[in-house]
């Protein structure tokens, strides 16, 4: 009965309840766990499965919102951001993916994304008759630089903006 209490009992098949004589704990025969205080074998019944039935529908919806911590298995609910995760565990991952982050030598950031991922980048083609454009015409707005293409030409020689 009790795993604590090495006594053998033998009790009828109609008693629910039963109390160890060696430890003096009451356990419930039905369910071979100890005793369920202020409730009925059926009582005890119908709460556990409404319990149970809530659980199983937790479960479903943690499922449904949340994706697994590759390292640790830890559910994450994404609701804003970016996809790279970094969870409690210190494992960095793509949430679309779950393909792992990992730091190259000069400390940038890294991923093997899965080709299906949103965020698989491809070589860029490269068409080795033209040459490469460079990036001219630097101005700087509120301490920021960025870099303007030049213009690129049209068929009848003439400049066209994009």
């Amino acid at each position: 009965m009790n795993t604590q209490c090495n006594v053998g009992q033998v009790y009828p098949a109609n008693c629910s309840r039963a109390k160890c004589h060696s430890c003096q704990r009451s356990m419930c025969v039905s369910h071979d766990i100890p005793w369920h205080k202020g409730e009925t074998c059926r009582e005890y019944d119908q709460r556990t499965k409404l319990q149970h039935r809530g659980n199983k529908a937790s479960r479903k919806k943690v499922k449904e919102t949340t994706r697994p911590c590759p390292k640790c298995k830890r559910h994450i609910h994404k609701y804003s951001g970016c996809d790279h995760i970094t969870c409690i565990c210190g494992h960095e991952w793509c949430y679309i993916c779950s393909a792992p982050y990992s730091r190259d030598d000069q400390g940038s950031l890294n991923c093997l994304h899965h080709q299906t991922c949103l965020h698989h980048s491809r070589p860029p083609f490269v068409d080795a008759r033209v040459p490469p454009r460079p990036f001219v015409g630097m101005f700087t707005a509120h301490g920021f630089g960025r870099m303007a293409p030049p213009p690129l030409a049209g068929a009848d020689g003439r400049s066209v903006r994009v």
